[in-house]
């Protein structure tokens, strides 16, 4: 069985790297009461900058994580400068930018769009490289960008905005936010996990989008026959499996 994803969510290494930098102060790991945010100790400065890129990025970032968490996406995580044979397996790539990318990012990032892949970024097209050198095949890209298209968003807020008017929507989702909600396929086969990742008992209504109807087998017996329509249960930081059955 494979994982359903079609979204990777990018850390942008170079932008890794000014915050690495910008550091004011990296706690011992065990400090008490240390807080873990890293924004906390980097420096605000914008150094020449359109915005204090190092701060601004983390919070891209952790937007966007928490948005597509929030709207039941199944989302892997990537690196900018990952191979673009990794690239390639996703419908879309989510990536927090500023002015700069690495020359080598921005031609795979090329690659991937003209190949018929959706990239998502903001809230900039970059136009320099790595050494602050003019760049712009990624800002060329998006006024040609093949059989694929790239997205500028702006704002921390509307990436689920963007990605549903794209048509990208979560292939199960879950009443509850909490309760983590992804799809395995294995040629006709389809498998649900639902896996709860709080220390409450949790309930929901999960719903495979393409198979209304449809029966759910939970793989351990003993739980029984469970109708896509029942409210299910989940123990605190419980998982459960069900082998979905079409009507049909």
């Amino acid at each position: 069985f494979e994982k359903d994803v079609q979204v990777a969510l990018l850390t942008h290494r170079d932008c890794d790297r000014v915050a690495a930098a910008s550091a004011l102060f990296v706690p011992p790991t065990r400090l008490f009461l240390a807080p873990d945010d890293p924004e906390v100790y980097l420096n605000e400065d914008s150094f020449g900058l359109s915005a204090p890129v190092a701060a601004a990025y983390h919070r891209r970032w952790k937007s966007w994580y928490g948005t597509l968490t929030a709207a039941g996406y199944t989302f892997d995580l990537a690196d900018s400068e990952a191979p673009l044979d990794r690239l390639v397996r996703y419908r879309v790539l989510v990536l927090p930018c500023y002015e700069f990318l690495s020359r080598s990012a921005q031609e795979r990032l090329t690659s991937y769009v003209r190949t018929g892949g959706i990239l998502v970024v903001g809230p900039l097209l970059p136009h320099l490289d790595e050494r602050m050198q003019p760049c712009e095949i990624l800002a060329d890209a998006a006024r040609n960008p093949g059989k694929g298209r790239i997205e500028q968003v702006l704002q921390d807020y509307g990436l689920d905005s963007v990605l549903a008017r794209l048509g990208v929507v979560p292939p199960a989702v879950s009443s509850d936010p909490n309760i983590e909600v992804s799809v395995h396929r294995h040629a006709s086969r389809i498998l649900v996990y639902a896996a709860n990742r709080t220390p409450e008992e949790r309930t929901a209504v999960l719903t495979l989008r393409e198979q209304s109807g449809s029966m759910w087998h939970d793989i351990w017996p003993e739980n029984g026959v469970t109708d896509s329509a029942d409210v299910v249960r989940l123990p605190p930081y419980s998982v459960r499996i069900w082998e979905v059955i079409s009507n049909d």
